[in-house]
């Protein structure tokens, strides 16, 4: 979200402005919300030789990546020409 001088990124703008006004108990709740509905979902994974056995939920940031609408473009055009490349491959 911020450039390696602490500015924000012109496309997280919008994003930034909402977060600043949610309090940091609100983001917590959130971020337990999300554990809570991965764990629930199965969306979880043990750790080999950890003696407890407990499964943990997959780590999750609820900050989102907000990519670029280029870059974007560049991944799902990558993305899709792998498909048709592998589809080739048969």
């Amino acid at each position: 979200m911020y450039r390696d001088d602490t500015e924000v990124r012109s496309h997280y703008l919008p994003y930034s402005a909402w977060l600043k006004d949610k309090p940091l108990d609100f983001i917590k709740q959130k971020q337990r919300e999300a554990d809570t509905l991965f764990t629930r979902l199965g969306i979880t994974f043990a750790v080999y030789g950890d003696e407890g056995g407990v499964e943990r939920s997959i780590p999750f940031d609820i900050i989102p990546r907000i990519i670029r609408a280029q870059a974007w473009k560049t991944i799902s055009d990558g993305a899709c020409q792998r498909v048709r490349a592998s589809a080739c491959v048969r």
